[in-house]
């Protein structure tokens, strides 16, 4: 029973719905082609029955690459949780390369064309939150709420799963942050002005283990400042009588913050100060915050890296040019006007015999 749950709790919750759908859709696609035995045994996927199966998804059921590519990984988990080989590789863990040609074919004849995120810098993120201040149709709470967790994620960089909550219906306390999960610097918030300020972020989608972490920012002065936002929240929640446990952010309603409902503020107010709110999503925050820091010349990708708690390059992905970022470039390449690049010529540079 131990080796059972330790088993199961190896995947996410929704990440083992998703495979046991997988396996549910290769055993109607069996059923649908007469390939069941009189007991209702399914044969194990073999390469051919594996592209069979790839391009029933497609064409039958209209899925698109990626979709089908994610339902062959969880086929391949299902069996191997039922004690058999994962059928999509060969004995020795290599992919088997007709189904590996098969589906990279599929996906660059019939992959759509992603649409690309724009990220909401730092620029942008002063014009929203001063739009938001000028509204009059919405509570100093609201106000407050939109700046803090707007404010927060891109100068933090968070995903936005670990700043709301993911229905109006449950607050988790295990996982969604609370009012208690923000720290400051000082002792009283209601009179002092804090200089930094900490986010206790409980889970995320790369803490597999869940032991959490605390993010810091520091004030800035600045009318996006992350420490202002919060700390103006904060103290309008706790005059409130609002308590640690209670759900950081939350609307003067009493609804919490969703995704949802994050997500249509940003984009009403950036069509209100004139951008394409299509081009944004909640995720736009998290780019945004990587994109102003590449921005700055004394910033490196690897203290990105690590701000923005990527483990890998993947973050580069999310970097776009910036008008910042090209006038440096320019800038420095241009210097390079005077420099004699001949010195450099063919004849390798020997230190023994230089002058």
């Amino acid at each position: 029973m131990f080796v059972k749950f330790c088993w199961v709790e190896g995947l996410a919750k929704g990440t083992r719905v998703r495979y046991g759908i997988a396996l549910q859709q290769y055993l109607e696609f069996c059923r649908a082609h007469r390939m069941v035995d009189e007991e209702g045994y399914a044969p194990f996927p073999g390469e051919e029955v594996l592209m069979w199966f790839a391009g029933w998804k497609k064409w039958t059921k209209g899925c698109q690459p990626d979709t089908v590519i994610g339902t062959l990984t969880g086929l391949a988990s299902e069996l191997v949780r039922m004690g058999r080989t994962n059928p999509t590789v060969d004995s020795l863990g290599v992919p088997l390369p007709q189904l590996k040609w098969f589906l990279r074919g599929m996906k660059r004849k019939y992959s759509k064309k992603k649409k690309r995120r724009d990220a909401l810098t730092i620029d942008k993120l002063k014009l929203i939150i001063e739009h938001i201040r000028n509204r009059d149709d919405i509570s100093d709470l609201d106000k407050a709420t939109l700046i803090g967790a707007l404010a927060s994620g891109t100068y933090m960089m968070l995903r936005v799963g670990e700043q709301v909550c993911t229905t109006q219906k449950k607050f988790d306390p295990e996982a969604n942050p609370s009012l208690g999960d923000v720290t400051f610097d000082v002792g009283n918030i209601k009179v002092q002005e804090p200089s930094f300020a900490g986010y206790n972020v409980k889970e995320s989608k790369t803490d597999y283990f869940r032991q959490g972490c605390t993010l810091r920012c520091a004030a800035n002065g600045t009318s996006t400042c992350p420490v202002d936002a919060l700390a103006t929240m904060v103290r309008l929640r706790l005059a409130r009588g609002a308590r640690p446990t209670d759900p950081l952010f939350v609307m003067e309603n009493g609804a919490f913050l969703t995704r949802h409902r994050l997500q249509a503020e940003m984009k009403n107010s950036l069509t209100a100060v004139g951008l394409v709110a299509g081009h944004y999503t909640s995720h736009s925050m998290r780019i945004g915050g990587a994109t102003s820091l590449a921005a700055c010349e004394e910033m490196d990708a690897d203290r990105i890296r690590v701000l923005g708690r990527w483990s890998s390059d993947c973050f580069l992905r999310y970097l776009r040019q910036t008008n910042t970022m090209l006038k440096s470039c320019s800038r420095m390449l241009g210097a390079m006007g005077d420099v004699d690049f001949q010195t450099l010529g063919r004849k390798a540079f020997n230190p023994a015999t230089a002058e």
